[in-house]
């Protein structure tokens, strides 16, 4: 009887609980999935810096597997944006209402923000075997780098900025073209994994000059966190003695915010727009098969599959060129 009660209980509980707008859905995906990607690639830079191990490769690694974990975890249900560029990206192509894209950032923050926090914790003790129990932002024993991204002194802040436009183009292009389905993409459910294969490619050729940001939700809620953290104001104003006064933060969230846009409208002016027409009627026919050989296969009808990337039909083999 006592079980029976706790089991009622518990129903309701969660019957209490249970978000059940679209919208609600969507913003709770986007901070699940961006505080698992926070965590993910925050406790890879802590303990490659905390360890001594100095393995670019390993932070490149993990934060492309950490990317293909956060998308998986909300693919299905918002997108897995867990990126304001993304989320931008997506939103200039009509494939999501602008409305959504501040409420999406504001999740995503939240999201990144808890992340850091998290690693912040676990990684405390090690933090003070490292650097005494004085947390410093830069030089030997600087941690900021764990949270945010910084220059280094030999980078001007236009190259710092055109970096940050062009490598976030460069992903926003080629997510475009493994969610083309008039091309040859991947099945939608490999799709995240590629994404984060984009993400470990992006790391290990733009890494080097300001940590490739590419993700202003990660970049500014580790700097909030820093912020909490009592890091002082160098981690938003530059004091570096090359870079002294450069409000460096509003590099990562503009630059990576202009190339998702870019990186979109790039693969559609060049790749998307040009396909050859096809026949209403027969374009929704296809759609339709397309969505029962994913359910039959596992993968339910989606808000992600349905409205943010619908799928469309394959190019005909005979008419191809």
């Amino acid at each position: 009887m006592g079980m029976d009660k706790m089991k009622t209980w518990m129903k309701k509980i969660l019957s209490v609980i249970t978000i059940r707008s679209d919208l609600g859905r969507c913003l709770m995906a986007e901070f699940y999935s961006t505080f698992m990607l926070s965590v993910f690639l925050r406790a890879a830079i802590a303990q490659d810096l905390t360890s001594g191990t100095g393995s670019v490769f390993n932070i490149a690694f993990t934060a492309g597997m950490g990317v293909a974990f956060a998308i998986y975890s909300s693919f299905g249900v918002s997108g897995g944006h867990i990126n304001l560029a993304v989320s931008i990206g997506v939103a200039v192509l009509g494939k999501l209402p602008w409305k959504r894209v501040p409420v999406y950032y504001l999740a995503q923050l939240a999201g990144g923000f808890v992340g850091a926090v998290l690693v912040y914790a676990v990684y405390q003790d090690a933090f003070d075997d490292f650097d005494g129990g004085e947390r410093q932002a830069f030089g030997p024993n600087g941690t900021a780098a764990i949270f945010a991204t910084f220059p280094q002194l030999y980078l001007s802040v236009t190259t710092g900025f055109f970096e940050q436009v062009l490598s976030t183009a460069l992903f926003l292009a080629i997510i475009g073209a493994v969610l083309d389905h008039r091309n040859v993409p991947p099945p939608l459910n490999w799709a995240p994994f590629f994404f984060g294969l984009i993400i470990l490619a992006l790391v290990m050729t733009f890494g080097h000059n300001a940590g490739a940001p590419l993700n202003p939700s990660i970049d500014l809620s580790g700097r909030l966190c820093l912020g909490v953290m009592g890091y002082g104001a160098e981690v938003w104003v530059l004091a570096d003695g090359t870079h002294d006064g450069v409000h460096w933060w509003l590099i990562p969230i503009f630059g990576p915010a202009i190339g998702g846009a870019v990186g979109s409208w790039a693969y559609y002016l060049a790749i998307e727009l040009h396909h050859p027409p096809v026949d209403e009627k027969e374009d929704a026919t296809d759609y339709k098969e397309k969505i029962e050989l994913e359910k039959k296969d596992g993968m339910p009808k989606t808000h992600a599959a349905e409205i943010q990337y619908p799928l469309l039909p394959e190019r005909d083999s005979q008419t191809s060129v």
